[in-house]
């Protein structure tokens, strides 16, 4: 019911979503899982090369993908301590491969976020936070989350798993 919950099933939700983040944090992938999924074909270094996030070229650590679309980038992204690289078709230059995974895809960007979405898991849904504000007559389908100090108006109809946050 809109409005519903209690301080315990909140407390129970937050110890859920730490559960859920660390989960995030410990995602992983092996380039091959992927390709496999969204395409590309793998220039150089290792199929099996796990990746465990997604990260800018100047952030990146071992574990982590990054991506570029111009050859500056790419230079910058080849002497980074990412594990694996997605490129546009032309800019992998074999003379400065060192470990770093090389993936070819003519989208590199649409590549990474894509792959952005398979290393990241569904939120939990939450339900109503009590401290959401919910107006007249609205109609919630299922598996709904309205987080805190969230606010919906008079007639809204909130579709099967929608995530509405403060702000």
């Amino acid at each position: 019911a809109p409005g519903a919950g209690s301080v315990a099933g909140w407390a129970a939700a937050d110890r859920d979503r730490d559960v859920m983040e660390r989960n995030l944090r410990e995602t992983r992938m092996t380039l091959a899982q992927l390709i496999a999924a969204l395409g590309g074909k793998l220039l150089h270094g290792d199929a099996q090369t796990e990746i465990r996030a997604l990260n800018a070229v100047d952030h990146a650590a071992p574990g982590d993908l990054v991506f570029a679309e111009d050859a500056a980038t790419a230079a910058a992204a080849l002497e980074s301590a990412a594990s694996a690289l997605v490129l546009k078709p032309g800019l992998f230059d074999p003379a400065h491969a060192r470990t770093t995974a090389i993936v070819e895809d003519n989208h590199p960007r649409l590549w990474f976020a894509r792959a952005a979405q398979l290393l990241a898991p569904p939120l939990p849904v939450e339900g109503v936070h009590p401290s959401a504000v919910i107006g007249a007559h609205v109609q919630l389908a299922r598996d709904v989350t309205i987080a805190a100090c969230a606010v919906i108006g008079e007639d809204a109809e909130i579709g099967a798993g929608t995530r509405i946050e403060a702000g």
